[in-house]
């Protein structure tokens, strides 16, 4: 497992600094009446009606930023990487 540090991957052990890619996260979390908020960091942006809408503004939000991963947080507390933007 890479340890996070803000938002971003850390190096993995062993591997300097000049070797090391930073990676954004943005995250999808589900609520409890089924909606889908937007997140980065602490960041709420907005909520959608669906996972694919959340996603796609995700995608947006991303292709600004350099390299990110999506992922979506299910209200049964699953976690799943549901995506890459700019990798």
């Amino acid at each position: 497992m890479v340890p996070v540090t803000r938002g971003r991957t850390a190096p993995p052990p062993g591997v300097g600094q000049a070797h090391a890619v930073d990676m954004w996260f943005f995250r999808a979390v589900e609520t409890i009446d089924g909606r889908w908020v937007c997140r980065h960091g602490r960041h709420h942006f907005d909520d959608h009606e669906t996972l694919a809408d959340a996603l796609a503004h995700l995608r947006e939000l991303a292709s600004h930023d350099g390299p990110a991963w999506l992922f979506a947080h299910y209200y049964n507390g699953r976690v799943a990487k549901v995506g890459e933007v700019g990798t």
